[in-house]
C-alpha cells in the first residue's frame, strides 16, 4: 500500500479501501486516500496531489469534482491576497481548503453517510440508465419506488 503524504495514514487507507468499495476506479481511489491522510481539513493543491500520485492535475480535478458532487468534499478558495481564517495577513499565492464531509474515524455517522452516498450514487446510475426519455414526474415516481420518500 502506498504512503501517503499526510499524518493520517490509517484513515487514509480506510479511505482507500472505502472508495474503492464504491466502485471509484483508477486514479480516484488514490486521490480520495491522499485527501484523508491529511485529517479533515486539507490545505493542498491540485497540482501537490497530482505530484505526489504521479498523475495530471485534470485528473485530480476530475475526482475532486466527483467527490464534491455526490458530497464527500466541501471546497472553499481564495484568491492571491485575501486572508484566510485565523491568519493576520494576506497569503501570497491563494489557497484553497478543501473538507471532508466523511471523516473516517467519525463511527457511525460515517457509516449514515455511506449509506446516504451509495443510495445517491444508485439513484443518479438508475437516472442515467433506466430513466432516459422519462419524465421528471416519472422519474421521481420510479426513485419513490426504490427507496421511499425523499430525505
Amino acid at each position: 500500500m502506498k504512503v501517503f503524504g499526510g499524518a493520517f495514514q490509517r484513515e487514509a487507507k480506510e479511505g482507500y479501501a472505502f472508495a474503492v468499495s464504491e466502485g471509484f476506479r483508477g486514479f480516484g481511489p488514490l486521490v480520495y486516500a491522499e485527501l484523508m491522510s491529511w485529517g479533515k481539513d486539507a490545505w493542498l493543491f491540485q497540482s501537490t496531489i497530482a505530484r505526489k500520485l504521479g498523475c495530471s492535475v485534470r485528473t485530480v480535478q476530475r475526482w475532486l469534482h466527483e467527490f464534491r458532487e455526490i458530497g464527500l468534499l466541501r471546497c472553499f478558495r481564495a484568491k492571491k491576497g485575501e486572508v484566510p481564517p485565523g491568519v493576520k495577513h494576506p497569503i501570497s499565492c491563494g489557497f484553497s481548503h478543501r473538507v471532508l464531509t466523511a471523516w473516517h474515524s467519525a463511527g457511525s455517522r460515517f457509516r449514515e453517510l455511506c449509506e446516504e452516498i451509495k443510495a445517491k450514487r444508485e439513484a443518479r446510475r438508475v437516472a442515467r440508465s433506466r430513466c432516459q426519455g422519462m419524465s421528471a414526474e416519472q422519474i421521481d415516481r420510479e426513485l419513490h419506488r426504490r427507496y421511499g420518500p425523499a430525505p
